[in-house]
C-alpha cells in the first residue's frame, strides 16, 4: 500500500522551504517518526511519517519551496 507524504498547513503559511529529508530515500520509517524538516517564515518544522514502511521521495529537498498540500513523498508498506 502507497501512503503520501503532504506538507500540511501550518498556521496561515501558504509555502513552506523543503530543508531536509531526515531518513535517506529507501530507509525505513515507522509511523510518527520525523522524516522530513521544513521552514517557514517563523520557525523549523518536522513533518512526520504517516505510516511505517519504505520512503520514498518525489520532491527532492534543498531549499526548494513547496505550497503547502503538496505530496513530497510517500511510504511503500506491506
Amino acid at each position: 500500500m502507497r501512503t503520501p507524504i503532504t506538507i500540511p498547513q501550518l498556521g496561515l503559511v501558504e509555502a513552506v522551504v523543503l530543508l531536509e529529508w531526515l531518513v535517506a530515500e529507501g530507509g525505513q520509517v515507522e509511523k510518527g517518526t520525523p522524516v522530513i524538516l521544513v521552514e517557514t517564515d517563523k520557525a523549523q518544522t518536522e513533518i512526520v511519517a504517516p505510516a511505517s514502511g519504505t520512503l520514498f521521495a518525489t520532491v527532492l529537498a534543498g531549499d526548494q519551496e513547496v505550497p503547502t498540500g503538496t505530496e513530497v513523498g510517500y511510504i511503500e508498506s506491506l
